[in-house]
């Protein structure tokens, strides 16, 4: 049994660090696109429906 057991454990645990480092990886992705949409955003002119204005 060990030698089938042994060989599929150390095969599902690999399987679980490559998973979490792409997630990790995409998780920060995300972020750094969130952020930078963040800064664009609030550089950019828009409207302000709540004061009628225009907002820098």
């Amino acid at each position: 049994m060990l030698g089938i057991g042994l060989p599929l454990f150390w095969g599902g645990m690999m399987g679980v660090v490559v998973t979490a480092i792409m997630f990790g990886v995409r998780k920060g992705k995300l972020r750094r696109l969130d952020d930078r949409m963040a800064y664009e955003k609030s550089r950019a002119v828009r409207w302000d429906p709540v004061g009628s204005r225009f907002v820098f």
